[in-house]
């Protein structure tokens, strides 16, 4: 065995890697230009950063910025793994930007984050997608963004006291970022509406549509129908699951709707393309 990263690019937006290492591997410097998510491990090894040390495990996450001075260390008795999601900078700075805060400055001020379900629950949702084919760049936009207002919001950094009264006048998150966000939450519910959207993000249908649309290339709905047909795909390969379970899953009301969903977006049927496709 040697020392292997698994890393796998993910469009423009992150990396997700599946780090390997022989028992007593060489301690190991790395630097990555955006924000690192360390978790999920077996055996884990050390992450040596502000002269503590971090271990991941299976309830815990470490987050970080990846252009801080940091050390991996591998315990000397047994192989050890870990998961990693690194976020660009270039894709914090699409969340930031209105702000002026440049991500490359944010320090969060813990580094070992517990017990925070959500957040491991999405990072393992972004994990999912990584070896899953044909996967859209909305699926992880989405789940980018709902990540990052978490964390932003959530635990304190260098900037938080900016954030915090930037979201008392409500010019924070932007509405775009909130309605992804929102979007990512509700994605699945067969009930979510165009209504309860634009409740959520304090703005009329006509202009959230208008907005969202000039960000993104598309509707609010169709950016959600994108996710969906995603998650699809991936159940397709990953599961046994019958196709009217999965439509059921996604919050589709029936199995043809979710059929003619999927073709449009795919070019082919649910059971083509699970015929077809396996995992990477």
């Amino acid at each position: 065995m040697k020392y292997t990263t698994g890393q796998v690019l993910h469009f423009d937006l992150c990396a997700t890697f599946q780090v390997a290492a022989p028992a007593g591997d060489s301690p190991r410097r790395s630097e990555h230009a955006g924000w690192e998510f360390t978790f999920s491990a077996s055996n884990s090894p050390q992450l040596r950063l502000r002269s503590q040390s971090f271990s991941p495990t299976g309830s815990n996450v470490l987050l970080y910025n990846g252009l801080e001075p940091h050390e991996e260390l591998f315990p000397e008795d047994k192989p050890s793994s870990c998961h990693a999601l690194v976020i660009f900078s270039r894709f914090i700075e699409s969340i930031l930007s209105d702000y002026d805060i440049n991500p490359k400055e944010v320090l969060f001020d813990r580094i070992q984050i517990e017990k925070d379900h959500y957040l491991i629950s999405n990072l393992k949702r972004i994990m999912n997608f990584r070896n899953t084919p044909e996967v859209s760049k909305h699926a992880f936009d989405a789940l980018l963004t709902e990540t990052l207002l978490h964390v932003l919001t959530e635990y304190p950094h260098s900037h938080s006291r900016k954030l915090v009264e930037l979201r008392r006048e409500a010019r924070f998150p932007t509405t775009v970022a909130k309605a992804k966000q929102v979007i990512s939450r509700r994605a699945f519910d067969e009930d979510f509406s165009l209504d309860e959207l634009a409740s959520s993000v304090g703005m009329s249908k006509f202009h959230l549509i208008q907005t969202f649309k000039r960000a993104t290339g598309l509707s609010p709905f169709q950016y959600r129908n994108k996710i969906r047909i995603d998650a699809a795909k991936h159940l397709l390969v990953t599961t046994s699951c019958e196709v009217g379970k999965i439509a059921e899953v996604l919050g589709y009301r029936d199995i043809s709707t979710f059929n003619k969903s999927f073709k449009k977006a795919s070019g082919t049927s649910p059971l083509a393309f699970r015929s077809t496709q396996k995992p990477q």
